[in-house]
């Protein structure tokens, strides 16, 4: 089972499957995986702030 690892900023949000860290934080399982995705971390290392950003590694 794969499981996801949220951060926000150096700020771990939670931690667990994709399920469990989309309730907690309001959106699809589908949003997770894309958090962890090649594509995000591009548009992530390109924002201003990214510390206001969001981001899943998956463990």
């Amino acid at each position: 089972m794969v499981e996801y690892t949220i951060y926000k900023g150096e700020e771990i949000i939670c931690s667990g499957t994709k399920e469990k860290c989309a309730a907690v934080l309001g959106v699809k399982p589908s949003t997770i995986q894309y958090y962890a995705s090649p594509t995000w971390e591009r548009k992530y290392a390109k924002r201003k702030k990214p510390e206001r950003c969001v981001i899943a590694v998956r463990l």
